[in-house]
């Protein structure tokens, strides 16, 4: 000892029990604190003291094995009362100590009979190879010499029941155990058998049968309920077989214990569990995950290793100390390279349990890895448990907790689970605490417990498991998921066989009486499918109290209405037109969908509604014929008007209101025509022969902006009252030269709208100016332009910490509601950074936001769960903790009774009862984070029918929803864990296939955005009727599948000779564009997908200073043009925080706000307006389409203003300001731009024939002074929603309408919907061309 060391005696009683506690304590650090904190008092100074736990360790296992030789003072007690018993059934929970307790019997047996005869043979039987060869060496171990290990060898057998049921024998061979069969007498008596993990042997069927056939003078049995998969276990019994239990844990920590109880079965029994090891133990550590992958598994178990290297083993190292566990073998095998490699970092190798054991010197550079079924009745200092929550075939909730129950308490320190979120599985309440307290209150950890969580989720899943085993047997139809659940609740009073048997029995006949009656009331029908479906449906109808005929007689008007309508449709496309008007009517599917509705809606028989169908195609068709003829009897009449009319007199109305709305509609579009030329042509005169052109503009502009100039009336009026008050005459000369060059300025309209406190201060800077007095205005100019730029500069910041905050809370794929994003942005602009630092400052802030989040959770001393990634809880999820005591049972029963109501009984009718109902309904807690509501088509919406305005979609309960994105028919959905769903129709091009509730794309995990094909007219769905989808990995990778446009050897989604993509494949970037990387690596930012073109922002990785380190890329044609891959260098190096794509053009939106657009200007159809936005667009010559723009072009939004959204679709673009001001452009046929449409008195027609043109962006004016939150558009529909959830839509007055077509206004109008549910805002809306989305956050 040198002369700074301190030695330092510990005096333990001889039990593994204690002396694991004071290991535990030295290893852990424990020690060292303590020491540090006394010493420092002693000595009045601060002193750090650390024990060398390298010479610890190496003489603690001489320390341990003398204390292997004592019982604790319970184990002792136990074992006392066993004496002289014959048959001995000993049940104790993991950690208890049960095979130690039994090695000492067996040590006895061995020791007290020497004669060697083959009556005194000891045998353990074992489940695992593993568990024989760690009890033999505990024997060998405990005799001195050799001769004494030979003799206890020689009468010592281990019968394996997984291996062929065959005694074995054991010999050393170099310090390694070795095993060979050993071929006895049949029918021998042996002196003692032991059956460790009796819970398993006895389980199987075979083992069982063995071991009846084997004779001994004395059994000991070894079990553990817990540690079983729960089902009843046949042990031998009577009256002779003594029961005995031990009660303390002698292995694990306090931690460990109490962590382990929520997997543990008994119930409230499970409580009286005690721990004489007095050790708190450091927390269980959790790495819960969203993506299920071997490379997530190896990011996650690298981070556990070093967290059990720096935190849990400090300075001590990992090799031959730990144990990683994993549920199966064939899970074995499939995690065992990605092991490998995380242990490298330590120079460690994984090697099996069994070689482990059978070695007498432990190998210090090697840790064993096995599945949890190889290593019962083991231990190690520290256990990571690695996927033991995971799906098996069959029984898998059953399998999985007790794989994590026996890997948690293998552990004797610590113990770490690495695991995926697997939906509706035992980690999944970890989302849901946090880590507080530094000292475990074992009493207060089992108050926060519900004892019998474990127990009810176990008989759950085994009652229905055997449910689903009799209809197998039986072989009967496969139960619904519903008619399982209330067969299982109704076997929860007894879970007998004969019972399930029973309860089986009463539900099929009460299914077949149903089908009885069903064929009785419907004898002319008969399909066997069919009717056992309905049979099923209405059998669990009948259970909740509803009546026989009413919901059969309910079905069978549906089903006959179904097939009366295939009939109808048959019937009209087999049927000969018997006169052109009728071939016309004929061709028109929505004519013929309200010609069928019509004959369908008197209820007659089959036969009735043919005739019914046949007069009223008859009517239809001279009804066309009369239209058709009064409107070309008109001078500007055109054919094709007359079915648009005939369509709107099958919908009810009469020929003359039809007539008179076609003709103001085409009248309309005429004069829209007639005043975009009339603007173009005097744009094109030369301006000093038409001098008065511009004043009258001006004028037009004045008048138009009338509101507008009220404003600057009462503003100056303000201005000049604040001056007044200061009784300066000069001030107010000054004043009015300010008010001149403010009005002067560009953007006066907006900038005169500022406080009091502003104009004064911005007088004051006037008056500092040197020149104030000579030059007074040119003084107000410059402070002016000054005073805007510093605003501009704001408005700049703003919208870089918005697209900040967005990015990250994509990158974590949270949902954030416009209340919680605006105050997370001005957390970061309270930080006041530049604008380089926004994005640091944003992820501090998001980080910060999360973890108040984890503030709020249930606060428990047991797990650490700050590691894992946010998940969203499911509805049914296992949650094994109460709340607080002062909240107690009764406010956790009103959870899940508000849970079971749902989103509008729970808010509405339940949250009247009393406070503490309502209370109850505000509370968070039971209700989903994210909601969608829906509306539209029901096929392509996921409803169960058409709906007018946004309904529940029940499908976002139970999924979290991201975003949402809407091709012509279909749907895409992201969710918080990273994976897309699809519904609606099919993306092959090919096919019609629709896809009517939303299904999970299997290829995709991990994602963080997605895009697809924007809705197009009909035209682009005739030349591509499926569409392009593309979706970005958090780790940069693309993925593109769909229609694959061919452009030169490769498809515009990178992959080669497919006409369609069937289903998503990762992108791997062909030599032309790599050249663009420069040799370096790189991730995907942004994608977005045109009709024929996609477009990628790209970051490079390392950063260069002199480098480009973020580009756009286009592939594919946005034209007619040749296709091709181009690089738009104008965004060279510029942060993004959107990339939109509309059909032929693309817009980028960048951090700060500034819009850039490029791509072709006109699309196919020739837009009347500047799908780019920058004016009007060039032509090379007169009467050729203009080219292609494929640089950028800055998008100049009047006042300048940044934008922080943008949305685009075939022919218009919507972009939204950081004052929440919606601007449109592009095409304006059926008001898609959603301006004011003038009639011809209108005394601002001069202006909305300059106006309407869409070249730029212009203010939606019936939106104004409405916060607009989010934005979309498609076809010619357009719509925005506010933070309250009040939904605008405007346009689809033309070609194919849309979702805003059935309105009476021409402007901007509101959706009249029930409104948002208590404690959510509108985030997002999604537009599609039959259906939409709202997507609501929680408060």
């Amino acid at each position: 000892i040198e002369e700074k060391d301190l030695l330092l005696e510990i005096k333990v009683q001889s039990t593994s029990a204690q002396v694991l506690a004071v290991q535990n304590r030295v290893l852990s650090g424990m020690v060292d604190a303590v020491l540090s904190r006394e010493l420092s008092k002693i000595a009045r100074k601060e002193i750090s003291a650390k024990c060398d736990r390298h010479s610890f360790a190496t003489n603690f296992a001489e320390a341990r094995r003398f204390a292997e030789l004592a019982l604790t003072a319970h184990q002792a007690e136990v074992l006392s009362s066993c004496e002289g018993k014959s048959k001995i059934h000993l049940r104790a929970p993991a950690g208890a100590g049960k095979t130690h307790w039994s090695l000492f019997l067996m040590l006895r047996a061995l020791r007290e009979d020497s004669s060697g005869e083959c009556d005194s043979l000891v045998v353990l039987v074992a489940r695992n190879a593993a568990l024989g060869a760690w009890a033999t060496r505990w024997l060998v171990r405990r005799e001195e010499e050799q001769s004494e290990k030979d003799r206890l060898l020689g009468r010592l057998r281990i019968l394996y029941v997984r291996n062929n049921c065959c005694f074995q024998r054991a010999r050393i061979d170099k310090d390694i155990l070795l095993f060979e069969d050993d071929n006895l007498e049949k029918n021998q008596e042996f002196g003692l058998i032991v059956v460790d993990e009796a819970h398993h042997v006895y389980a199987n069927p075979e083992s069982r049968s063995r071991l009846s056939t084997i004779r001994a003078k004395k059994w000991v049995l070894l079990s553990d309920e817990s540690q079983s998969h729960g089902h009843a276990v046949q042990y031998p019994g009577g009256l002779d077989w003594t029961q005995v239990k031990l009660r303390q844990v002698a292995r694990c920590s306090k931690r460990l214990v109490a962590g382990a109880m929520a997997f543990q079965l008994g119930g409230d029994t499970k409580l009286d569990t005690e721990n004489c090891t007095n050790y708190d133990g450091p927390p269980l550590k959790s790495y819960v995950f969203l993506e299920n992958s071997l490379d997530a598994y190896l990011r996650r178990l690298r981070e556990a290793l070093q967290h059990a290297d720096q935190v849990l083993l400090p300075a001590l190292g990992l090799g031959s100390r730990l144990l990683i566990c994993v549920p199966t073998i064939q899970h074995r095998d499939t995690f065992k390279k990605i092991v490998t490699e995380a242990l490298q970092k330590w120079n460690l190798r994984p090697i099996s349990a069994l070689e482990a054991v059978s070695r007498f010197n432990e190998d210090k550079d090697a840790v064993i890895y096995d599945a949890i079924d190889e290593l019962d009745g083991l231990e190690s200092l520290l256990v990571i448990c690695l996927g033991l929550d995971a799906a098996s075939d069959e029984n898998h909730i059953a399998v999985s907790r007790s794989a994590l129950y026996r890997g948690l308490t293998r552990a004797q320190l610590g113990a770490i689970v690495v695991n995926h979120k697997v939906k509706s599985g035992w980690l999944e309440f970890l989302n849901t605490i946090r880590l507080d307290d530094e000292k475990i209150d074992t009493k207060l950890e089992a108050k926060r417990l519900r004892p019998e969580a474990a127990d009810e989720r176990v008989r759950d899943d085994l009652i229905k498991q055997a449910l689903q085993d009799t209809v197998i047997k039986r072989g009967l139809r496969p139960l619904t998921p519903l008619a399982l659940k209330m067969l299982a609740k109704a076997c929860l009073n007894d879970d007998s066989t004969d019972s399930i048997a029973s309860q089986l029995d009463a539900w099929c006949h009460e299914v077949q009486l149903v089908k009885d009656r069903l064929r009785i009331l419907d004898s002319n029908n008969y399909d066997d499918e069919e009717d056992e479906k309905i049979a099923t449906e209405v059998a669990l109808e009948l259970r909740q109290g509803l009546r026989l005929d009413t919901q059969l007689n309910a079905r069978i008007q549906e089903r006959a209405r179904g097939q009366a309508l295939k009939e109808l449709k048959k019937t009209l496309e087999t049927l000969e037109p018997q006169s052109e008007a009728e071939a016309i009517v004929l061709g028109d599917d929505k004519v013929k969908a309200l010609l069928t509705t019509r004959a369908l809606a008197n209820k007659d028989d089959s036969v009735q509604c043919q005739k019914t169908l046949l007069s009223a195609l008859k009517a239809v068709a001279e009804t066309y014929s009369i239209l058709r003829q009064r409107i070309l009897e008109r001078e500007d009449g055109q054919e094709e008007w007359a079915l648009d009319a005939t369509r709107m007199v099958a919908e009810g109305a009469t020929c003359d209101d039809a007539l008179h709305a076609i003709v103001k509609k085409h009248k309309f579009k005429a004069e829209q025509k007639a005043a975009s030329d009339a603007i173009h042509a005097l744009s094109e005169l030369d301006k000093e022969k038409c001098p008065g052109i511009k004043p009258l503009l001006i004028a037009a502009v004045i008048r138009h902006h009338s509101s507008k100039n009220d404003t600057i009336k009462s503003k100056a009026g303000l201005l000049f009252g604040l001056l007044r008050r200061r009784k300066n005459d000069y001030w107010s000369d000054l004043a009015d030269c300010v008010l001149k060059s403010w009005l002067r300025a560009r953007q006066h309209l907006d900038l005169i709208g500022t406080p009091e406190e502003d104009c004064a201060l911005l007088l004051e800077s006037v008056a500092s100016e040197e020149d104030m007095v000579t030059d007074p205005c040119g003084a107000a100019e410059r402070a002016v332009e000054c005073w805007q730029n510093d605003l501009r500069q704001k408005k700049e910041l703003k919208a870089a910490a918005g697209s900040a905050v967005e990015a990250e809370a994509r990158r974590l794929r949270i949902s954030l509601n416009f209340t919680v994003s605006s105050e997370l942005v001005d957390r970061v602009l309270r930080e006041k950074p530049a604008l380089h630092q926004i994005t640091d400052s944003a992820v501090r802030v998001l980080k910060n936001y999360i973890d108040a989040l984890e503030r709020r959770k249930l606060s428990q001393a047991v797990w650490d769960t700050q590691a894992n990634e946010h998940c969203e809880l499911f509805v049914d999820g296992y949650a094994p903790y109460t709340m607080d005591d002062e909240v107690g049972l009764d406010y956790d029963a009103l959870l899940q009774i508000f849970r079971f109501l749902g989103m509008t009984e729970g808010c509405t009718t339940a949250a009247a009862v009393c406070r503490r109902w309502r209370a109850v309904a505000n509370d968070p807690t039971w209700r989903p984070r994210i909601l969608v509501f829906a509306w539209g088509n029901s096929g392509r919406s996921g409803l169960n029918k058409d709906y007018q305005s946004p309904r529940l979609l029940p499908w976002s309960l139970c999924h979290a929803v991201v975003s949402l994105v809407c091709a012509n028919y279909s749907t895409l959905a992201l969710t918080d864990n990273g994976f897309v769903y699809h519904w609606g129709r099919y993306w092959n091009s090919a096919t019609e296939i629709d896809v009517p509730k939303p299904k999970k794309i299997d290829e995709l995990r991990d994602v963080i955005s997605i895009s697809v094909t924007p809705c197009g007219y009909r035209h682009t769905r005739l030349r591509t009727p499926g569409f392009s989808a593309c979706a970005i990995t958090s780790y940069g990778n693309l993925y593109t599948w769909g229609d694959n446009y061919q452009c030169a050897n490769y498809g515009h989604l990178f992959h080669m000779d497919e006409r369609c993509i069937e289903r998503p494949k990762r992108v791997i970037f062909y030599d032309e564009i790599l050249k663009f990387f420069r040799e370096r690596n790189y991730r995907v930012i942004h994608a977005t997908l045109g009709l024929r073109f996609i477009a990628l922002n790209i970051e490079l990785y390392p950063k260069k200073a002199d480098d480009v380190n973020r580009l756009v890329i286009v592939h594919g044609q946005y034209h007619v043009e040749p296709p091709m891959l181009t690089r738009v260098r104008a965004l060279d190096n510029l942060e993004l925080r959107q990339l939109v794509g509309g059909s032929f053009h693309c817009c980028a939106l960048s951090k700060t706000g500034e819009l850039f657009t490029f791509g072709h200007p006109e699309g196919f159809d020739i837009s009347n307006g500047n799908l780019l936005g920058t004016g009007r667009p060039a032509r090379p010559r007169l009467g050729l389409n203009p080219l292609p723009q494929f640089d950028a072009s800055r998008v100049n939004i009047a006042n300048g203003d940044p934008i922080t959204h943008v949305a685009a679709s075939t022919y218009s673009t919507v972009a939204l300001s950081i004052d929440s001001n919606a601007y449109c452009w592009g095409d304006s046929d059926g008001n898609a731009l959603g301006d004011h449409v003038p009639t011809n008195d209108d005394e601002n027609q001069d202006l909305f024939q300059q106006s309407h043109r869409g070249d730029t962006p212009l203010i939606v004016s019936g939106l104004r002074g409405i916060p607009a939150i989010h934005a979309d558009v498609c076809y010619t529909n357009g719509a925005i929603t506010t933070i309250d959830g009040r939904v605008f839509l405007w346009g689809g007055l033309m070609w194919e309408g849309g979702l805003a077509s059935n309105r009476s206004d021409v402007g901007p109008t509101e959706l009249k919907w029930h409104g948002i549910p208590p404690g959510y805002q509108a985030s997002a809306i999604s537009l599609g061309h039959e259906h939409g989305y709202l997507l609501l956050s929680s408060t």
